[in-house]
């Protein structure tokens, strides 16, 4: 006959739970310690301690680098739970062969743990997470995976852009004149964008390259050929209005920003 758990037995069970969880920020704590902020599969996002992290012979060591997906047993604290096991399931080791892919990733993160409130579970975020990184660690188009990530985050969370009527009189779009207001949560007609709110203009072609991305659901890149011209305008608009609901410019997005600049200097020079 199976033998009862003791009370004892079942208050260190309850105290111990095991989750899939992404390393989205970390910070030393102490002489060994590392301070994790992660996006959990079923707790949302937890800040957590992993102690010893940071002594070479340490077991968690790898399992709880920046961006891993690892499975976690966790003990509950009485300030902060902390990180007892982790096993790696997805490294994205991909994310970590240059610089740039490194920048994208920390954007990545740097919005989920921006507009996500602490243990609010939210699994179609999670799976979000966990399959933009592994398309920024496959693909050569990060610029295309972090512009459908955005969308595709900010739908999620309640913010979705207003991409097909002017969000000023509610007219249905039409070819010609077209702007984006950050503010007002998308684009407006040539009249209330000149005349009624404040906006930037923007191309009915970069409209149309938002609306694929946003309505496709997918991070991958689209078969469909976006140019140069139209990428900027599409990443000007969403930088914009992430930045008005996140009420400041993503820290690491100025990064990338510079990052991107100094690459194609050094392009140039070539």
């Amino acid at each position: 006959m199976k033998r009862a758990a003791s009370a004892g037995e079942i208050m260190r069970s309850e105290r111990v739970y095991r989750t899939e969880a992404v390393v989205l920020r970390r910070a030393d704590f102490g002489e060994a310690d590392r301070l994790l902020t992660l996006f959990t599969v079923d707790r949302g996002k937890i800040r957590v301690l992993a102690k010893g992290a940071r002594r070479a012979k340490s077991r968690l060591g790898g399992n709880v680098e920046l961006y891993v997906h690892s499975s976690m047993l966790i003990a509950q604290g009485r300030n902060l739970d902390i990180v007892t096991q982790s096993e790696t399931i997805h490294s994205f080791i991909g994310l970590r062969e240059s610089l740039l892919q490194i920048a994208q990733a920390s954007y990545v993160a740097e919005l989920m743990d921006a507009l996500t409130a602490e243990r609010a579970p939210d699994y179609p975020l999670f799976d979000l997470l966990l399959r933009t990184f592994a398309a920024l660690a496959e693909t050569s188009d990060a610029e295309l995976v972090s512009r459908s990530y955005e969308l595709l985050l900010l739908d999620r969370l309640g913010y979705r852009p207003e991409l097909r009527r002017c969000v000023h009189c509610r007219e249905s779009l039409t070819p010609g004149r077209i702007f984006f207001s950050a503010p007002l949560g998308g684009t407006l007609c040539p009249t209330c964008g000149e005349t009624r709110a404040p906006g930037m203009s923007i191309s009915v072609d970069a409209v149309k390259a938002l609306r694929l991305l946003l309505e496709r659901e997918s991070v991958l890149p689209p078969a469909v050929k976006i140019g140069a011209g139209v990428r900027r305008e599409a990443e000007h608009a969403l930088r914009r209005y992430v930045t008005y609901v996140l009420e400041r410019e993503p820290r690491s997005g100025q990064f990338l920003d510079s990052l991107r600049h100094e690459l194609l200097q050094v392009t140039g020079d070539r």
